[in-house]
């Protein structure tokens, strides 16, 4: 069960935020802390699936000089940087069942021992935890702890799919494209954009099994690579049209900002033909095959944050064939991974 945040966005107490993979659970953490009253303190996000469980107590909590070999000097730690703001824990389905009973003891008692330290310090920030993973499956796997969980339980809220949101696809693509037009294009303002009928259906009908970041990533690019202010169903990157199935374009349009009630030419969602036409696919049959390979491995990789374990294990390939094949396929992981940050 989700709760209504406008009704807890100034509280002391944790706020879990569940959902898929690119939901808006960055996103949404910074906008409650934007609109609360701490709005003015920092906003720090930790990654928990990136600090390894050694180095995770110096992070989070801070050392003192001389702590341990390399303590050179003393650290606050994010939970000092923070001050009264907020800190996001990203990924907490990762942590460790050693840093879960760290956590727990900083959200009972809001006060923390940096490494070398027998004094404790208070801490005066607010936590915002995030997962994409089953937190209470994980509970009855042993692999979080049950008192943890009801803790965080307590202000849950879980971010669904954007699939089939019509309303809110559309609240985004306003959003998004105001935002890119301004940061991308200086000599053209961004009311001079407008979505064709035909793409603005497209963009609504998607499945964007990526969800919000696959949507924002795919409004960056037709904001800078459209041919002219109206940006047609033909502007569309290829990874956004296949290989999900194209959607259909005969529901009802719809008007909002930054959509043209008439297309500049009449438009049909991207299919095998089209991708024939276009020269992405040939008859011959091994081409065809390695190029719908490099595209499900560029997805997979991209739904994953470039992650190759996960990938791999998701996949069911080992790792050392999803190296060979990204080699192969001249895929560069790198930015990748890079994307995932800058949406992050």
């Amino acid at each position: 069960m989700s709760i209504k945040l406008e009704k807890i966005i100034n509280i002391d107490s944790p706020i879990f935020l569940t959902g898929p993979s690119g939901t808006g659970k960055s996103y949404l953490a910074n906008q409650i802390h934007r609109q609360s009253k701490r709005k003015a303190s920092p906003f720090i996000t930790a990654n928990l699936a990136t600090i390894s469980e050694t180095l995770l107590e110096s992070e989070l909590f801070g050392n003192l000089k001389g702590a341990f070999t390399d303590a050179s000097a003393a650290r606050p730690g994010l939970c000092g940087e923070v001050l009264d703001g907020t800190l996001f824990l990203d990924e907490i389905g990762d942590l460790s069942l050693g840093g879960q009973k760290k956590l727990l003891q900083l959200l009972e008692e809001r006060r923390y021992f940096p490494v070398g330290s027998s004094r404790p310090f208070s801490f005066s920030g607010r936590i915002i935890a995030a997962t994409n993973r089953n937190i209470k499956e994980m509970v009855g796997a042993g692999l979080f702890r049950e008192d943890l969980y009801f803790r965080l339980m307590i202000y849950h809220h879980e971010l669904s799919p954007i699939k089939g949101n019509r309303s809110l696809i559309s609240q985004l693509l306003s959003i998004f494209l105001k935002d890119f037009s301004a940061k991308h294009i200086d000599d053209i303002t961004p009311s001079n954009f407008q979505f064709s009928d035909s793409c603005y259906n497209f963009l609504l009908e998607h499945s964007w099994p990526g969800n919000i970041r696959e949507l924002k990533h795919c409004v960056e690019y037709l904001i800078t690579c459209a041919e002219g202010p109206t940006i047609l169903l033909s502007d569309l990157p290829a990874w956004a049209s296949y290989p999900h199935s194209p959607p259909t374009l005969n529901a009802a349009k719809q008007i909002s900002p930054g959509h043209s009630s008439s297309d500049v030419k009449t438009e049909n969602a991207p299919t095998v033909k089209d991708l024939f036409l276009r020269g992405d696919l040939t008859f011959d049959y091994h081409r065809a095959m390695d190029f719908f390979e490099q595209q499900y491995l560029r997805y997979a990789l991209e739904q994953h944050q470039g992650k190759i374990n996960q990938t791999a294990r998701i996949l069911q390939i080992s790792k050392s064939t999803l190296l060979t094949k990204i080699k192969k396929y001249k895929i560069n992981n790198w930015q990748i991974k890079s994307e995932y940050k800058f949406a992050a």
